[in-house]
């Protein structure tokens, strides 16, 4: 009787160590990868708007699946280095907008993690450079080794991942969903009736380079929009231009109220910014931005986060062609 009580303990003690890391593996392994991916988003948005003329409609982007609220940075690759951080490519298949199937590929505790929830008429977006390619979901399979993925067209798009998709580690099955491409959007196809994105404001002259919130460990938020913007507005890079640039400039308020710099001045005149902005910043927490549009002209960009437990809000407005903080709510 002693040794089955304590075999009854032994096996308790297992299943409890079992169930937290069911659960709390994969709840690390997409806090890891929220903070890498968020960084590597801006990275290639960053290249996007900087190669948007004469840039090759094929290579690294910027995944979107709206039903599951999934956004993700695609790089070439499948490794478990690019797969901790981004949804690979497999190299073996075109790129997103080629002819043929391309194949993109995730973890299932990863960015793929809720696609078993994906149904048919899903959305699935693919923006790259200057472009952005829809997609529909059409399928959705689970398939065994030795299985051949079913084609979705002459121009398709693969999401792979293991199955279940609450497996801890590798599994010989796979959860496939196929998708056609619906759809291109250009901000220069001018015979669509898109008009050219607009000019995006830069700081003032004369303040210094602001530190990379997200090279320093901030964690992205999301990005919202009030007002009515263009549709085709809002599928190009201009958001993410926007939204960079309010950035900067929030992290130029933090700098310069560090410092109580000379040039706070030029970047938010008659404004005396709380000291709270200059705290630290609580890692976890994170850096939404609001857009204020109208079709495609953008009003204001308000940057969102807590810092030392107390939420802060800067917004900053387009003045003569440069970014100027016009509000700091504490």
């Amino acid at each position: 009787m002693r040794y089955r009580r304590r075999f009854v303990r032994v096996m308790g003690v297992l299943l409890l160590i079992g169930a937290v890391v069911g659960v709390g593996y994969p709840l690390w392994w997409q806090h890891r990868q929220a903070i890498d991916g968020s960084r590597e988003i801006h990275r290639l948005a960053s290249m996007a708007v900087a190669g948007c003329t004469g840039a090759s409609s094929a290579g690294p982007g910027v995944l979107r699946i709206p039903a599951v609220a999934v956004v993700a940075p695609v790089v070439e690759g499948t490794s478990e280095a690019v797969l901790a951080i981004s949804v690979g490519h497999e190299s073996s298949s075109p790129w997103p907008g080629q002819q043929g199937t391309s194949v993109l590929e995730a973890h299932d505790v990863g960015y793929f993690a809720s696609n078993q929830l994906l149904r048919p008429g899903d959305i699935v977006t693919y923006t790259r450079a200057c472009r952005t390619y829809r997609y529909r979901v059409v399928g959705y399979y689970i398939l065994r080794p030795g299985d051949t993925i079913p084609s979705p067209g002459p121009s398709g798009l693969v999401l792979d991942s293991c199955w279940p998709t609450d497996a801890l580690w590798f599994t010989p099955s796979r959860l496939i969903v196929t998708a056609v491409l619906t759809g291109v959007r250009s901000d220069k196809a001018v015979a669509t009736g898109v008009a050219p994105t607009p000019l995006v404001p830069q700081l003032p002259r004369g303040i210094p380079a602001p530190p990379n919130l997200f090279d320093e460990g901030w964690l992205a938020g999301t990005l919202t929009f009030t007002g009515m913007p263009a549709l085709a507005w809002k599928d190009g890079p201009a958001p993410l231009a926007w939204e960079s640039v309010g950035l900067r400039a929030f992290s130029a308020l933090r700098m310069g109220e560090q410092t109580r710099a000379s040039w706070l001045s030029l970047l938010a005149p008659g404004m005396t910014p709380p000291l709270i902005l200059g705290g630290d910043y609580a890692s976890g927490t994170p850096v939404d931005v609001a857009e204020e549009v109208q079709g495609t002209s953008v009003h204001s960009v308000t940057i969102t986060t807590r810092i030392q437990g107390v939420q802060v809000s800067v917004t900053s407005t387009a003045v003569a062609g440069k970014l100027r903080v016009t509000a700091i709510e504490s």
